[in-house]
């Protein structure tokens, strides 16, 4: 199913379910995602990606965030990582690399490349009717002649009028979704069904529904 990839899926199939901690997760790439637990043997070690010490816990201050963890990608390898304060405000649990954040929005930039490389490659098309490529489940519509206004160019410029703005996610121990739970807002998802809302075409409104 096109435009149905997330890393929340990904953590799923690896059979690792995220816990739900009081902190900001840094990436310097999109393709980070949930996979700073993989930090702790980086392929490549450059030193010349050390980010300056005081640098990072000013800003942490300044922001009030009270954990980050970073990590930077190098030809497709993890070349550094490290993690920055703790887990929440009140704890003392350090960050570390292991540390698992939700991937949250870091995965809209995954899911667009991903778009559009089936765009690239003639397998999805940018501007028509995203139903007529999607199999398990179509977008619906408050008003079901705005169904066929909903493309691939508009949901990924959160133009497509889709409601659902963003997902709070799931804490260690909660039952996680399917995919599909999650699109039609079926238990034990937490949030509404992915549907549009208004004209698609009309507005930008920020959805992160439309990257379901």
């Amino acid at each position: 199913m096109p435009l149905n990839f997330s890393f929340r899926e990904v953590a799923m199939v690896r059979g690792r379910r995220q816990p739900f901690p009081q902190g900001c997760f840094l990436a310097l790439t999109f393709a980070l995602g949930i996979g700073s637990a993989q930090a702790t043997a980086p392929r490549h070690h450059t030193d010349s990606f050390r980010l300056p010490q005081g640098r990072v816990e000013e800003r942490m201050a300044l922001y009030h965030v009270p954990g980050v963890s970073v990590a930077v990608i190098q030809d497709g390898h993890i070349a550094w990582a490290k993690g920055y304060g703790v887990l929440s405000a009140d704890g003392a649990a350090r960050v570390g690399t292991e540390t698992l954040f939700q991937a949250a929005s870091i995965s809209k930039a995954v899911t667009a490349t991903a778009a559009l490389t089936m765009v690239q490659d003639g397998r999805l098309p940018l501007d028509a009717p995203v139903n007529a490529a999607l199999r398990a489940w179509t977008v619906p519509a408050r008003r079901p002649e705005w169904a066929a206004g909903v493309t691939v160019r508009r949901l990924l410029s959160h133009t497509a009028g889709i409601g659902a703005p963003g997902y709070l996610g799931y804490r260690a121990g909660q039952p996680v979704p399917s995919l599909l739970n999650v699109l039609r807002g079926e238990a034990p998802a937490t949030s509404p069904a992915v549907r549009v809302e208004r004209a698609p075409g009309q507005a930008y409104r920020y959805s992160g529904g439309g990257y379901g």
